[in-house]
Formats: C-alpha cells, sequence, structure tokens
C-alpha cells in the first residue's frame, strides 16, 4: 500500500495483506495474485485477487475491516467455482450505488480450435454483489439482463422420480435463461440438464448433490469432440432446512453461467458437436424431489440493428 498527495510522489506503507506460501486450509491464497480489487461493500471492505500459481487458477474474495492501512480478513471464499473459466474479475460502483463485476470467461478447448474459430474468451455477464447474513459474499445476475428475455416457458408443481424421463419436449434452445426452484425431497441428487442431444450422447448436468451439500457442473458428456475440456467443476452449497434449491441458469451457446441461491456460483464452457443439442431435461436421482416452479425464456442477442447514421461534414 502506498500513499501520494499529488500521485507523483509516493509514500511506502505496509503490505495490506500478504498470501499463504504454505497451504493452511481449503483454500490456498498462494503467493502471486493478479488482477486485484480492493472495495468497500455495506460495513466492510472485499478484496478480490486471482492466484495465479498453482492450476487450476482460481479468484478468492476476502472479507474484513479495512483500518489504520491494513486490511486483516475474517472471511476468505472462491468467488466461482468454475476456477479458470471466470477469472481476472474486476469491479465498479455505478449509479445506483451497486457494486457490480464483470469476469473473464477463458476457454476450454484446445488452442488449434481456439485459432480455427477465430475468437477466444468472452466476459461474463454482470452480477451485483452483496454481503449476506453469513459474511460471504453474495452474487446475482443485474436485473437488467432481463430486457433479453423473449419467449417463456412455465411449469409448476411436478413431482421428479427417478424413473421419469424429465424431458421438456416444448424446451430447446442454445440461449436460453432458467429459473428453476426445487424442494430436493429425498432425492439424492437433483438439477437439471441442458445442450441434450435426443439420444442423450451429448448433455451437461446441472447437480444439486444433497448428502455432499454440492453444487455440481458435470461436462464428461457435454462434447463428443476431442478438443475440448470435458471436466467437473463443483463447489460447496450447504442448504438450510426447508430452504428450497434455486438455479437460474444462463446458456449462450458455449457459455454456462449458473448462480445457485444468491451465493453459489459456477461458470463454465461447453462444445456440443452435434446440432439438435438443444434439449432440456429435469431429473432426480436416489428418491422423489419436487419442481415448485421452472421458468424458462428465449435469450434474445444484445446486438440490436441500427441504421447506419449518414455521415456529416464536420464544422471548419
Amino acid at each position: 500500500l502506498y500513499r501520494s498527495p499529488d500521485l507523483v510522489h509516493w509514500e511506502y506503507l505496509n503490505p495490506i495483506l500478504v498470501g499463504d506460501e504454505d497451504q493452511a486450509g481449503p483454500i490456498w491464497t498462494g503467493t502471486m495474485w493478479e488482477c486485484p480489487d480492493f472495495f468497500s461493500l455495506g460495513d466492510k471492505h472485499v478484496l478480490v485477487v486471482s492466484a495465479h500459481e498453482r492450476r487450476p487458477l482460481y479468484t478468492v474474495y476476502f472479507v474484513g475491516t479495512y483500518a489504520d492501512h491494513r486490511f486483516p480478513p475474517k472471511v476468505l471464499g472462491k468467488l466461482d467455482f468454475g476456477d479458470t473459466l471466470f477469472y481476472a474479475p474486476q469491479t465498479f460502483l455505478d449509479d445506483k450505488g451497486r457494486r457490480i463485476m464483470f469476469g473473464w470467461i477463458n476457454e476450454g478447448r484446445s488452442d488449434e480450435a481456439q485459432r480455427a474459430a477465430g475468437w477466444a474468451g468472452v466476459m461474463s455477464l454482470p452480477r451485483v454483489l452483496s454481503l449476506r447474513p453469513d459474511g460471504l459474499l453474495g452474487a446475482e445476475p443485474v436485473p437488467e439482463v432481463e430486457v433479453l428475455r423473449g419467449e417463456h416457458y412455465r411449469l409448476t408443481g411436478i413431482v421428479l422420480a427417478p424413473a421419469s424421463s424429465g424431458a421438456l419436449e416444448d424446451v430447446r434452445g442454445a440461449c436460453l435463461e432458467i429459473v428453476a426452484e426445487f424442494e430436493p425431497g429425498d432425492a439424492k441428487q437433483v438439477g437439471v440438464k441442458v445442450r441434450c442431444s435426443p439420444d442423450g450422447e451429448e448433455q451437461t448436468c446441472i447437480v444439486y448433490d444433497r448428502l455432499a451439500r454440492r453444487l455440481v457442473l458435470n461436462r464428461e458428456r457435454s462434447s463428443l469432440s476431442p478438443e475440448v475440456d470435458r471436466g467437473v467443476y463443483e463447489g460447496p452449497l450447504d442448504l438450510a432446512d426447508g430452504e428450497r434449491l434455486r438455479l437460474h441458469v444462463f446458456l449462450d451457446r458455449s457459455v454456462v453461467e449458473i448462480c445457485a441461491n444468491g451465493r453459489a456460483c459456477l461458470t463454465s464452457r461447453i462444445y456440443p458437436s452435434l446440432p439438435d443439442s438443444l434439449g432440456v431435461h429435469l431429473f432426480a436421482h436416489g428418491g422423489s424431489a419436487n419442481l415448485a416452479s421452472l421458468d424458462v425464456w428465449e435469450m434474445g442477442s444484445i446486438w440490436v440493428a441500427r441504421p447506419p447514421r449518414p455521415y456529416q461534414v464536420p464544422a471548419r
């Protein structure tokens, strides 16, 4: 930490925070931090850094009280369970006083596949950050993205059993917003499958493991292409007694962004190779669950065609 009266002459004060050279807990912060972002949130301060020392890379956040030019954190967490696939995020304060975050969604395919596609990487949807009563960092997609909603499909009060197919015949697409609320019941696992081919050869599974209390994105069958990563990502999601599972999912072709119960985010990339991998399925394994509600919207493009502006000769 440095300070300056004029942005020319600087005085060194002290380190605001030092990472762990040796892993002392479930999240190792490391000693090489990229893209730090330090800001106030509520009555606390938050430091976000991207740990660039071990593979996979990931982003962590610290929550604490900043005083006397030091920041002793009380809370440490992973910002997104997608690790490298949500990296180097930065925030800003908007005119409504909200702390808004964008992240960089990295690639999950080979360099050759990226060169063949002609592009690499994309920015995430903006998220509104908040401090939760338990001290953890909360995140939700900004409500402004609702302007992209198109055709709407709704379903309520459905019992999901292990033997049921769960296929939603009227829901298909590569660009969808999905909000699903489940009462997990006695099911061991419950969730949504997206980008499913009719024969199930390709599918991506968004799973809540009730026994392990984990949010999981299983990409093992997400693509038949040998050029893409098909690993599994997961992180803790501990539901309180009687709390419903709420999955807010955005599909944007190769991008999957998941926000569960406003506090667990998981971002990843998938690359289905079959043109008909567009289906959506609901499922429950190891018991029955209740689908309280399901809302699905087709997502429109952010690019709005505008007529060309006539050229005007500058005034001399």
